[in-house]
């Protein structure tokens, strides 16, 4: 009995700091209010990042790096009484040394793309499958930021132009065939994420002279601005029903934070709020939780927020009920 009432009594204080920072999000008060929980525990020279959460939601792949660059990606699955993440070394086995990174789940779970960089002059995009030792170099060059989309076998992914310094959007094939440019123009074009439904490719882009966060048609087209804030917007990531977009940005402070943006409005909130920079969101695939990046506990690890509830939180408070998360 006394364990439940003190359960409950820790809902109740989460509900009301809940409230709380949804009152606040809207003001330049920082509510410092901000529950999330560490997932990976990195020690040493370690550090985690570019969380991918695969489709049936169970597993986790992100970036592990050291001092040296050379961990590779880490495949991991969730304890669903902790919310920790379990490295699973036996998943996509045969990573060559090197920098393998920006890793993206196929729609089946059966495969992930990943950036790789071996040398200076030995670099390209992988398709990995799960039960294979080692992966399939579809595109040479300097590549990043790979994300597949949910509905295809087809890959978005940044490439960089070593002549001029630009980087432009290109969308190719899982077996490497059909590439096709869809960005391109004098400016930095980067971090592409499809939305749920794979009409539209989010990215982030200094096209406007700022970094700011962009929307595109899949099959090509015109990008359209999304954010217009004076500060840093990155890493965008498409809620599971397409509604919202989480990113990265630095508006209020010197160091970034998790917001979101309704694509059909432009109403922003922010999510997380720390003395530390949080950043390379992802959605569970349920829409309940927020994975991302964090520096808050010393080494960068991954940590996970409850965004739902924040949401209808915001809505209620004020009186939004249409208008937010509908």
């Amino acid at each position: 009995m006394h364990s439940t009432a003190n359960s409950r009594q820790q809902r109740l204080a989460g509900f009301a700091c809940l409230i709380l920072f949804a009152i606040l999000s809207l003001h330049t008060t920082r509510a410092r209010c901000d529950d999330a929980v560490q997932m990976t525990f990195p020690t040493g020279d370690r550090s985690d990042s570019e969380p991918a959460w695969s489709t049936a939601g169970d597993l986790i792949a992100f970036t592990a790096t050291d001092i040296d660059f050379d961990l590779g990606l880490v495949v991991s699955t969730i304890n669903v009484i902790t919310g920790t993440a379990v490295p699973q070394p036996g998943l996509f086995p045969g990573q060559p040394t090197g920098t393998n990174a920006h890793a993206s789940w196929s729609p089946d779970g059966a495969q992930i793309a990943y950036a790789q960089v071996i040398g200076p002059s030995d670099r390209g995009l992988v398709v990995h499958s799960e039960s294979m030792s080692g992966g399939t170099r579809i595109v040479e060059g300097l590549v990043l930021d790979p994300d597949w989309s949910p509905v295809s076998d087809r890959i978005v992914y940044t490439r960089f132009e070593m002549s001029g310094g630009d980087s432009d959007l290109w969308i190719v094939s899982s077996d490497g065939s059909n590439p096709t440019q869809l960005t391109s123009g004098p400016a930095n074009d980067a971090e592409p994420a499809w939305s749920p439904d794979a009409t539209t490719i989010a990215f982030s882009s200094d096209r406007s002279g700022n970094r700011d966060l962009w929307l595109i048609p899949s099959a090509g087209g015109t990008p359209t601005r999304l954010t217009t804030n004076a500060s840093l917007e990155s890493t965008p990531a498409w809620s599971p029903d397409g509604r919202w977009i989480a990113f990265g940005s630095n508006r209020d402070g010197p160091f970034q934070d998790i917001w979101i943006v309704r694509v059909s409005t432009g109403v922003e909130m922010r999510v997380t709020d720390d003395f530390a920079n949080d950043v390379q969101p992802e959605w569970s695939p349920d829409g309940q939780r927020i994975v991302f990046r964090s520096g808050r506990s010393g080494n960068a690890a991954l940590f996970r927020i409850e965004v739902r509830m924040l949401v209808e939180v915001q809505s209620t408070t004020m009186g939004n009920l249409k208008g937010l998360y509908r």
